[in-house]
């Protein structure tokens, strides 16, 4: 019987994930995650994402614009805003299989 991770894991090694995968966060000096300071009057340290993950982030947001406009539809991609004044909708999910590579297998 296969299991949920060997399929997990031929999906990876099919697509190839591992090879082009990127560092997420970005390490400072002492091999720590980086972090900043951000905020106007609250102050709070956020974690700092690798260069490389910056732009594979903006490569796939690419891909992923360019599908919606040419109505390609190779990315399930489902995104659903709230209605104004109904909470119920206002839940934001988004998948899309484009934004793989950085998910550990």
């Amino acid at each position: 019987m296969t299991t949920a991770k060997q399929i997990w894991n031929n999906f990876c090694d099919a697509q190839g994930i591992a090879a082009s995968s990127v560092p997420l966060f970005a390490p400072d000096r002492d091999g720590f995650v980086e972090t900043k300071e951000i905020g106007k009057n609250a102050k709070r340290k956020v974690l700092v994402r690798h260069q490389a993950m910056e732009e594979l982030i903006l490569k796939k947001t690419d891909i992923l614009v360019g599908d919606w406009s040419q109505k390609t539809h190779e990315y399930p991609l489902q995104l659903k805003a709230p209605r104004l004044g109904d909470p119920s909708h206002a839940v934001i999910s988004a998948f899309a299989s484009s934004l793989l590579p950085w998910l550990s297998c």
